[in-house]
C-alpha cells in the first residue's frame, strides 16, 4: 500500500504544537521520523526522517516546519521529505548569508515566502 498523504490535524493561532504528532516525533522536534509513513523496505531509515536541525534562525524553522507540515497533507511523505532536505538546505543557507529574516506569519505572503515556494518548484 503507497501512503499518498497524510490526514492532518488543521492548525489555527491557538495550536499547541507540541501536542501535533508527525509520525514518532512531535512538530516541536527538530527531527521527524516519518518511517510510520514510509513503509518500503529498501528505504534507509536516515530517508524516512526530516531534519531541521541545520536551520539556526528559530522563524525561519518555525515557517519550514508548517511549510512541510502542510506538504505532508498534499503528497506522499517520501516526496515531501526529499523535496526538504534536498532544496531547503541551500535556500536557508541563502538567507542567513544575507541576513534575510522570516516572520512566520507572514511567510507566505513575504518575498522571502514566495521565493521559497519558487526553489521548491511549488510557485512559479
Amino acid at each position: 500500500m503507497v501512503m499518498e498523504k497524510l490526514q492532518l490535524q488543521v492548525i489555527t493561532n491557538e495550536t499547541d504544537y507540541s501536542k501535533i504528532t508527525i509520525g514518532n516525533s512531535k512538530f516541536t522536534d527538530d527531527i521527524w521520523d516519518l518511517s510510520p509513513f514510509i513503509k518500503a523496505k529498501t528505504t534507509v531509515d536516515s530517508k524516512k526522517k526530516i531534519n531541521f536541525n541545520y536551520i539556526e534562525n528559530e522563524d525561519i524553522k518555525f515557517t519550514v516546519k508548517l511549510y512541510t507540515y502542510h506538504k505532508l497533507g498534499q503528497i506522499k511523505p517520501q516526496s515531501a521529505r526529499d523535496k526538504i532536505q534536498s532544496h531547503l538546505p541551500t535556500f536557508v543557507k541563502y538567507c542567513n548569508l544575507n541576513n534575510i529574516m522570516i516572520k512566520p506569519q507572514k511567510a507566505i505572503f513575504s518575498p522571502v515566502g514566495v521565493k521559497l515556494f519558487q526553489i521548491l518548484g511549488y510557485a512559479s
